[in-house]
């Protein structure tokens, strides 16, 4: 069976949902301050670019991770 290409809401939704588990990876091993954009984009396989594209916020995965909770 051929694999279903994913919608553009799909790969968002991916996409956000790797940031915010990379983020909460990241944060839960080096503490909220020592992680960085940096850190949690590398850990999820992405640049630090497609935080602030998917996210539309630099600050979100750190506001996001404390609405998830």
């Amino acid at each position: 069976m051929p694999h279903k290409r994913m919608t553009r809401a799909e790969s968002r939704e991916r996409t956000r949902r790797r940031l915010l588990d990379a983020a909460a990876s990241s944060i839960a091993e080096k503490g909220f301050a020592a992680t960085s954009v940096e850190d949690i984009a590398a850990q999820a396989g992405y640049t630090h670019s497609v935080i602030h594209i998917s996210l539309r916020q630099p600050p979100a995965p750190a506001s996001r991770l404390h609405s998830m909770t």
